[in-house]
């Protein structure tokens, strides 16, 4: 009796990251190191006890990468069958993404582990394909918006009246400073001004209308927040009212159970004790809580979290993979024109940024955690390294959140030192750190991970989109129900023909 062939898998089912887990591949999951051995670094370096830290990538794993590559030409196979020529190229597009980061990811892995062993000639050719790869992918600082950035900076600064050590910072960030580390001294440059305009500031009409959309779509969560805040949060001692990450990992679980009881959708909510982040999870459809995460004070504040994760990243995942284009679940990637972005994340991860800024009802100024990661890769494309970025992101951060006529506490500049380490990680991250950012020539080296771009450059496609489409509650609301980006016409378009 003659065997049938194996029924072909449904699109839905291939494309679902939970059977094809590098459809919703993130390349910086692969860069994240040991937490002992990074936290011994971070001390090191902000006690001066190093110039650089060097970083630890145990998860950059060569064989894994290639097996990835191999299942994803699978979903490239089956896309090649495909007859619909925009759903085709829609999930081509998107596979050949996520490969493009593990190709990228292997060649910065090669860089890591062999540029002590190269000749400068070699380490420049692996240096060149790293950081084209990861433009290519990222995209990379435009000018203007670095300008405006600076030019934010020095205005916010500028505005306060400033006394004592704030006045010390201040002065070496317009002038320069030389600090000593152990027995090197390290020049850091003067932070330049610009002649650039301000960043725009975020209309007001914005935040109130999308704040309104999200209360009234929402209305069962906002309730669940509050009646959390009230009923446990509240019944603690004086001291104690906060959500620790076991309330906002309770909070997350009711939110589901509230949404999706029977859960159709097959997200998770998991609580990771020894990491400190919070975020949502594509390969595994879930929001990670980390257990080390810092405690959030306010109830309007776990609500922006929640609708950050659940209802911007989540939502968009959940109503993109019932499409009858299910890549509207991972992430769509297509071409683009000019003026317009090829990925679905930046303008989501503006989205997701605004929802907190509408929910605080903030006053739409720009914060050092929204202006640290462009501001500090721009600085990395003027040839500064690890070092050099950080001390001067910690003095604009400082200077930043200095309150006028008030001096910086010690706890405030420690912390601001902690945050800004950070950032400068998340800039770094992916290349050997330790590496001079010059050339045996004096060359500038740039050597970056840009995918950060997308906070700001999301932030101001928000504002864009907004203002085109804010009388629109159509496109508004379209842009809650997939993981596209509403501005590229030709996501647009496949995200219309998903509806159909």
């Amino acid at each position: 009796m003659k065997e049938s062939s194996p029924k072909p898998r449904p699109l839905t089912e291939v494309l679902n990251p939970r059977n094809t887990p590098e459809m919703g591949f993130q390349s910086y999951e692969a860069l994240g190191g040991d937490g002992a051995y990074r936290d011994k670094q971070k001390s090191d370096f902000i006690k001066g006890d190093i110039v650089n830290p060097t970083l630890d990538y145990p998860k950059l794993d060569d064989s894994e990468l290639n097996q990835g590559i191999y299942n994803l030409n699978s979903v490239l196979s089956i896309a090649d069958t495909l007859p619909d020529e925009d759903v085709r190229s829609a999930v081509w597009d998107s596979t050949s993404y996520r490969m493009a980061e593990m190709y990228w990811l292997k060649s910065s892995s090669n860089l890591i582990h062999t540029y002590k062993s190269k000749s400068p000639e070699q380490v420049t050719a692996i240096i060149d394909q790293t950081q084209e790869l990861n433009e290519q992918l990222y995209g990379k600082p435009k000018k203007s918006t670095s300008d405006s950035v600076i030019s934010e900076v020095w205005a916010q600064i500028d505005s306060k009246e400033l006394v004592g050590v704030a006045q010390t910072i201040k002065n070496e960030l317009e002038n320069g400073v030389v600090v000593t580390v152990g027995d090197q001294s390290v020049e850091v440059l003067p932070l330049r001004r610009s002649e650039s305009p301000r960043l725009p500031q975020i209309p007001k009409e914005l935040l109130e209308g999308l704040k309104a959309k999200l209360y009234a779509d929402n209305a069962d969560i906002v309730e669940l927040v509050n009646s959390y805040w009230c009923d446990v949060i509240l019944a603690r001692d004086e001291g104690s009212q906060v959500f620790k990450p076991a309330d906002m990992f309770a909070v997350f679980k009711a939110v589901h159970a509230l949404r999706d009881p029977e859960n159709e959708s097959g997200v998770e909510v998991v609580m990771e004790p020894s990491a400190k982040a919070m975020s949502w999870d594509t390969p595994t459809m879930s929001v990670k809580i980390g257990g080390e995460r810092d405690d959030i004070g306010s109830p309007e504040t776990m609500l922006g979290k929640v609708f950050h994760e659940y209802v911007v990243h989540g939502g968009r995942a959940i109503n993109g993979s019932r499409t009858n284009i299910p890549v509207l679940g991972t992430g769509l990637y297509t071409e683009a024109d000019e003026g317009e972005n090829s990925d679905y994340l930046t303008f989501e991860e503006g989205l997701a940024g605004m929802t907190e800024v509408a929910v605080l009802n903030d006053d739409a100024g720009w914060k050092p955690t929204n202006l640290e990661k462009y501001f500090g890769l721009g600085l990395a494309y003027e040839g500064k390294d690890f070092r050099q970025t950080y001390e001067t992101l910690w003095r604009a951060r400082i200077l930043l959140l200095a309150k006028p006529g008030e001096e910086p506490t010690e706890k405030s500049i420690a912390l601001a030192k902690r945050n800004s380490y950070d950032s400068a990680v998340r800039i770094f991250r992916g290349t050997p750190t330790e590496l001079p950012r010059k050339d045996e020539e004096g060359e500038p080296r740039v050597l970056t991970y840009n995918k950060d771009l997308a906070y700001m450059d999301g932030k101001l496609q928000v504002i864009e989109f907004w203002d085109k489409y804010g009388n629109d509650p159509e496109m508004v609301d379209s842009a809650f129900q997939g993981k596209f980006d509403p501005l590229n016409h030709r996501q647009l378009e496949i995200f219309r023909k998903s509806k159909k």
